[in-house]
């Protein structure tokens, strides 16, 4: 009986222990899983999402220690705090470029581009909705050409000037006429800003357009009226003279 009781008391201490090395085991497990497993996973799983485009910047790692984990976990952290940064300063620059292009847009009706040649290169619908020219006319040709629109009145807009603005790269604001494909005269109101690179060579120029045709013809009629309203008032002064 001695031996027997022996041997059972042997068994359940053995089952104890075993009981309590499991126990360990799972407990060291689990451990391992948390400062290991878990973290190495969350930063794969941030760079899959990085690359998706989904990331969320604010899932950071609370690692204690000075380990490889702990120091994997504050790279993990330093890098969300980048893309943070840069999303930040990217939702900053759309909308800085939104209300840029806001502002531009209300105040003139389309944009231009043109090369280091002056050669235009870009004009954006709304010119070809408001003035009727097909852009063949105007894409691949200088600015100098329009000049020739002016039926030999070029000085009277400045054009001069804005020729030497143009060879100086300087930049201008100017009034103009364009006449359509019907002979129909359009007033342009033309803003151009010069284009560097990064070692200043000159690119060309971006600027914008607007139809002021309304406004300088409101103008000149007011002048016309003006001097109507003047030559009748000699008239009238010198018909008083001669009847004195």
């Amino acid at each position: 009986m001695c031996i027997r009781d022996s041997a059972r008391v042997i068994g359940t201490a053995t089952l104890i222990v075993l009981g309590l090395c499991l126990c360990i085991i799972s407990f060291l497990a689990y451990r391992y899983s948390l400062t290991v497993v878990t973290p190495i996973r969350t930063v794969t799983q941030a760079f899959e999402a990085f690359e998706k485009g989904n990331l969320d910047s604010t899932s950071h790692l609370t690692i204690p220690g000075s380990d490889e984990i702990a120091e994997l976990a504050k790279w993990h952290n330093t890098f969300l705090d980048v893309v943070h940064l840069q999303r930040g300063a990217q939702e900053a620059l759309a909308l800085s470029e939104m209300r840029f292009k806001d502002f531009a847009e209300a105040s003139s009706d389309w944009f231009w581009e043109s090369d280091e040649n002056h050669l235009i290169t870009l004009v954006s619908d709304r010119f070809f909705e408001t003035i009727n020219i097909k852009p063949e006319d105007l894409i691949g040709h200088s600015r100098m050409e329009i000049s020739d629109s002016f039926h030999g009145d070029a000085e009277h807009y400045g054009w001069k000037q804005h020729l030497k603005d143009l060879e100086n790269h300087r930049a201008f604001r100017i009034i103009y006429p364009i006449y359509d494909r019907d002979n129909k005269v359009f007033y342009v109101r033309s803003s151009g800003k010069p284009v560097f690179d990064k070692t200043g060579k000159f690119l060309g120029y971006r600027g914008t357009g607007k139809d002021v045709s309304k406004e300088i013809k409101a103008e000149k009629a007011l002048i016309e009226m003006n001097q109507t309203l003047e030559k009748r008032v000699q008239e009238r002064t010198k018909a008083l003279q001669f009847e004195m």
